[in-house]
């Protein structure tokens, strides 16, 4: 069977356009996290929080971290930034870590040191190039999670 060009072409244009809207919506949320932490922090209630951002105070609580009831000790969380999976998207599984599409994108390879290993595949040493501090990823797990997430579009 052979597929229509035409129809291929039009869903990969909206293919591309999804993959763009989805790291445009994960930046968002990640930048409005941000936000309402340094306004908590710098002394802004939830409530005021809520108000000026015209957002129920749950919404504000899940940014904060501090949801009314406490966190489940199975929340998934990014190990680079330590944003929580409800607030960064999708989410990348290593063997005992995650990652963002936000760190995928942001993380730049530095060449790597005796004893760093990549907390994705376990490889490491001086010749392999790694980026973040601690944990550590690879360029090759960095550049297969950045595919994946790419693939990992939500319908």
């Amino acid at each position: 069977m052979s597929l229509d060009r035409v129809v291929l072409a039009v869903a990969d244009r909206a293919r591309v356009r999804l993959e763009r809207a989805t790291a445009e919506a994960d930046d968002a949320r990640h930048e409005l996290a941000e936000a309402v932490r340094s306004l908590h922090r710098a002394g802004g209630s939830v409530e005021e929080i809520s108000a000026a951002l015209h957002l129920d105070p749950y919404r504000i609580r899940l940014h904060l971290g501090t949801r009314e009831a406490p966190e489940d000790p199975g929340t998934l969380r990014c190990a680079f930034c330590g944003g929580a999976e409800y607030q960064v998207g999708h989410l990348v599984a290593g063997p005992s870590v995650h990652i963002c599409r936000r760190c995928v994108t942001s993380l730049v390879p530095h060449p790597g040191h005796v004893g760093a290993r990549c907390a994705f595949c376990g490889h490491g040493g001086a010749h392999l190039p790694l980026a973040g501090g601690d944990p550590h990823i690879c360029s090759s797990c960095l550049d297969a999670s950045s595919h994946i997430l790419a693939d990992n579009l939500t319908y």
